[in-house]
């Protein structure tokens, strides 16, 4: 498994998506910090089973994505 570094470890704040705030007064911002781990190494039936998934999504699934260097931007 090779762990991305350079994404590893990214913090984003989600404002509002908190804890619930004292008194009911709103709520508080939730921090994420995100660990991406890729697989190396992949048996064939591995390969396959991901080719099939693949095959399912018909969309972009990336198209919402934030793009590199704009994490954090309200």
């Amino acid at each position: 498994m090779v762990f991305y570094y350079e994404l590893c470890g990214r913090m984003f704040k989600l404002k509002g998506k908190g804890m619930p705030l004292p008194k009911g007064a709103g709520f508080g911002d939730l921090f994420v910090v995100v660990h991406i781990a890729v697989p190396t190494k992949l048996t064939q039936k591995q390969r396959e089973l991901v080719s099939g998934i693949t095959a399912l999504y018909k969309e972009n699934v990336r198209e919402n994505l934030i793009k590199w260097g704009q994490h954090g931007k309200e």
